[in-house]
């Protein structure tokens, strides 16, 4: 999570700062970028980003979960809105070409192929708490609406979500399994036809 004074920041620097990191992580792979590089880039003092951030995955994992709700923004205030795959962070191509912009759609591509250990972070530590609460939200909303069963435990289905999203994750890793298309197939096949015929009415 960002320290108080980069949300201090006028928004123009702030943007310089993830113009250079989008640049470096798309170009790069994760483990290839160090800070120095990114403050060079954006021609910002090593001072500044200790300053901001913790570290390299703080940035990240930040600016992923800046994708993430944007995207469940835009699904959330949509008339339509229903349970889905998408609800929970799993959207299609489409939606996310739609929603994003061309470099924070190319910079979350990079997130299947990130390290492990920050995948971890991003689904089961500190940093996973914040998104994790817009999801209780629709789930507990859902519940209240009766399109849940009755006797599903939230916090349990919130549980089996993210471990679900890591652990196919690193399916693919294991299977070297690279296309958007064929990844795509997998994750919905395995959310619409398993996970939400368990959890739906």
């Amino acid at each position: 999570m960002p320290k108080e004074t980069f949300f201090n920041l006028s928004q123009e620097k702030k943007d310089n700062l993830f113009r250079a990191a989008y640049k470096l992580f798309i170009e790069n792979k994760y483990e290839d970028v160090t800070i120095r590089d990114l403050v060079k880039e954006a021609k910002i003092p090593i001072g500044s980003f200790y300053r901001y951030f913790e570290d390299k995955d703080d940035l990240y994992i930040y600016m992923i979960k800046l994708g993430e709700q944007k995207i469940y923004d835009e699904l959330a205030a949509k008339k339509d809105y229903t349970f889905s795959p998408m609800m929970l962070g799993t959207a299609s191509e489409e939606i996310l070409r739609q929603v994003l912009s061309k470099e924070e759609y190319e910079f979350d591509e990079t997130f299947s192929d990130a390290p492990d250990k920050l995948l971890q972070k991003f689904y089961f530590y500190e940093f996973s708490t914040e998104l994790e609460d817009e999801y209780r939200k629709n789930l507990l909303r859902l519940k209240e609406q009766g399109r849940l069963r009755e006797d599903i435990d939230c916090e349990f289905l919130l549980y089996i979500y993210k471990t679900s999203m890591f652990n196919i994750i690193m399916y693919y890793r294991e299977k070297g399994i690279t296309e958007f298309e064929e990844r795509e197939k997998i994750k919905n096949a395995f959310f619409n036809k398993f996970f939400l015929r368990g959890v739906t009415k």
